[in-house]
């Protein structure tokens, strides 16, 4: 199922374009979500952030964009983390 397909379903409250989406992107998902956090976080808080973006999806299905909701739902759902000293360089 394409992408936009899977949107649409979702849009339209269909759970299967949330399981569609799910079984196609849970893997990208968690491994982005483990990149940012970068081990800050237990093993099941990071299942719940990666659970948590699919939840923005199907709650925000109106307002996502094919090939960009991704970032956009993992980036507001997972705390960035800074390493300790992390300084802003001012101009």
């Amino acid at each position: 199922m394409r992408e936009e397909t899977m949107l649409r379903k979702l849009r339209s409250g269909d759970p299967a374009g949330l399981e569609a989406l799910m079984d196609r992107y849970l893997p990208h998902v968690s491994a982005v979500v483990w990149n940012i956090l970068r081990g800050s976080m237990s093993p099941e808080d990071g299942e719940e952030t990666a659970s948590d973006v699919f939840l923005a999806a199907w709650e925000q299905a109106d307002d996502l964009r094919p090939g960009q909701w991704r970032g956009e739902c993992v980036y507001d759902k997972t705390p960035l983390q800074f390493p300790t000293g992390y300084a802003t360089i001012k101009p």
